[in-house]
C-alpha cells in the first residue's frame, strides 16, 4: 500500500485504489466548494447587519436575501455531500483492499 496525501494506492487491488483515488478527488471538490461557502456566508451576515441593524436582520434576510441564501444552503449541502461521498468511497477501498484478492476464474457474487 503506498499512501499519499490525498489518496492510496494498492498495488493487489486496482479497484480499491480506483476507489481510493476517487474518494480524494471528491475531498477535493469538497474543499474547493467550502471556499466560495465561507465567503458567500460571511457576505450574507455583514450584508444583512450593515444593511437592517440587529432589530430587522431576520426580514431583511428572509425578503432580500432569498436568492443568496439558497445559494449558501446549496453550496453548504455540496460540501457535505462530497465530504460523506469521500469518506465512504476510502472506507470501501479500505474494506476491499483487506480482503485477499480473487483468483481470476472466480467472481464474487
Amino acid at each position: 500500500m503506498k499512501q499519499q496525501a490525498w489518496f492510496e494506492l494498492y498495488p493487489q487491488h486496482p479497484q480499491a485504489s480506483n476507489l481510493s483515488v476517487l474518494g480524494g478527488a471528491m475531498r477535493l471538490i469538497g474543499i474547493l466548494m467550502t471556499i466560495p461557502a465561507v465567503f458567500l456566508t460571511l457576505t450574507i451576515g455583514l450584508t444583512m447587519l450593515h444593511i437592517s441593524g440587529m432589530g430587522m436582520a431576520l426580514f431583511y434576510l428572509l425578503d432580500e436575501m432569498d436568492e443568496e441564501l439558497m445559494m449558501a444552503f446549496c453550496l453548504w449541502g455540496g460540501v457535505a455531500v462530497f465530504q460523506y461521498a469521500a469518506c465512504v468511497l476510502k472506507s470501501k477501498a479500505k474494506m476491499l483492499a483487506s480482503q485477499p484478492p480473487l483468483p481470476p476464474h472466480q467472481t464474487n457474487r
